[in-house]
Protein backbone atom coordinates (compact mmCIF):
# COMPACT_ATOMS: atom_id res chain seq x y z
CA UNK A 1 0.00 0.00 0.00
CA UNK A 2 2.55 2.08 1.15
CA UNK A 3 4.64 1.58 -2.55
CA UNK A 4 1.14 2.52 -4.01
CA UNK A 5 0.56 5.83 -2.09
CA UNK A 6 4.34 6.60 -3.16
CA UNK A 7 3.94 6.32 -6.69
CA UNK A 8 0.87 7.93 -7.21
CA UNK A 9 2.26 11.04 -5.07
CA UNK A 10 5.44 10.41 -7.59
CA UNK A 11 2.72 10.56 -10.44
CA UNK A 12 1.21 13.51 -9.38
CA UNK A 13 3.94 15.70 -9.39
CA UNK A 14 5.45 14.84 -12.51
CA UNK A 15 1.83 16.24 -14.24
CA UNK A 16 1.03 18.77 -12.17
CA UNK A 17 3.38 21.48 -13.99
CA UNK A 18 2.24 20.45 -17.50
CA UNK A 19 0.66 23.15 -19.24
CA UNK A 20 -2.73 22.77 -21.52
CA UNK A 21 -2.26 20.31 -23.94
CA UNK A 22 -2.89 23.66 -26.45
CA UNK A 23 -0.40 25.52 -25.46
CA UNK A 24 1.62 22.57 -26.02
CA UNK A 25 0.91 21.89 -29.34
CA UNK A 26 1.44 25.49 -29.99
CA UNK A 27 5.05 25.97 -28.51
CA UNK A 28 5.86 22.25 -30.50
CA UNK A 29 4.78 23.55 -34.20
CA UNK A 30 6.25 26.55 -33.73
CA UNK A 31 9.73 25.30 -32.25
CA UNK A 32 9.79 22.04 -34.85
CA UNK A 33 9.11 24.71 -37.82
CA UNK A 34 11.64 27.22 -36.95
CA UNK A 35 14.44 24.37 -37.15
CA UNK A 36 13.98 24.27 -40.94
CA UNK A 37 17.58 23.32 -41.66
CA UNK A 38 17.63 20.54 -38.77
CA UNK A 39 16.83 17.13 -38.71
CA UNK A 40 12.88 16.96 -37.49
CA UNK A 41 13.20 14.25 -35.44
CA UNK A 42 16.13 15.82 -33.55
CA UNK A 43 14.07 18.89 -33.74
CA UNK A 44 11.20 17.19 -31.91
CA UNK A 45 13.20 15.56 -29.24
CA UNK A 46 14.93 19.38 -28.68
CA UNK A 47 11.39 20.92 -28.73
CA UNK A 48 9.75 18.44 -25.96
CA UNK A 49 12.97 18.87 -24.13
CA UNK A 50 12.77 22.59 -23.65
CA UNK A 51 9.34 22.63 -23.24
CA UNK A 52 9.99 20.54 -20.15
CA UNK A 53 12.14 22.34 -19.15
CA UNK A 54 10.27 25.46 -19.31
CA UNK A 55 7.15 24.01 -17.48
CA UNK A 56 9.57 23.06 -14.40
CA UNK A 57 11.09 26.41 -13.95
CA UNK A 58 7.53 28.15 -14.89
CA UNK A 59 4.18 27.81 -13.60
CA UNK A 60 1.76 28.42 -16.21
CA UNK A 61 0.51 32.06 -14.19
CA UNK A 62 4.18 32.72 -13.92
CA UNK A 63 5.16 32.06 -17.80
CA UNK A 64 1.61 33.67 -18.97
CA UNK A 65 2.37 37.01 -16.30
CA UNK A 66 5.96 37.60 -17.86
CA UNK A 67 4.92 37.14 -21.76
CA UNK A 68 2.19 39.66 -21.18
CA UNK A 69 4.51 41.92 -19.53
CA UNK A 70 8.17 41.66 -21.45
CA UNK A 71 8.04 38.82 -24.34
CA UNK A 72 11.10 39.19 -25.56
CA UNK A 73 13.55 39.43 -22.59
CA UNK A 74 11.61 36.82 -20.88
CA UNK A 75 11.83 34.88 -23.66
CA UNK A 76 15.65 35.29 -23.68
CA UNK A 77 15.62 34.20 -19.62
CA UNK A 78 13.25 31.24 -20.96
CA UNK A 79 15.35 29.76 -23.63
CA UNK A 80 18.85 30.95 -21.68
CA UNK A 81 18.00 28.34 -18.86
CA UNK A 82 16.62 25.12 -21.35
CA UNK A 83 18.98 25.10 -23.95
CA UNK A 84 21.67 23.63 -21.83
CA UNK A 85 20.12 20.97 -21.23
CA UNK A 86 18.54 20.43 -24.17
CA UNK A 87 21.18 21.26 -27.15
CA UNK A 88 22.92 17.32 -27.27
CA UNK A 89 19.19 16.48 -28.41
CA UNK A 90 20.15 18.07 -32.19
CA UNK A 91 23.71 16.56 -31.85
CA UNK A 92 22.67 12.56 -31.31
Amino acid sequence: MKKLLLLGIVAVGLFAARYPIIMEYYYMSSCVNAGKNQNKDKMTAYCACTLNEIEKNYTLNKFISNMQQNKNEFLKEVMKKAIPNCIDKLKK
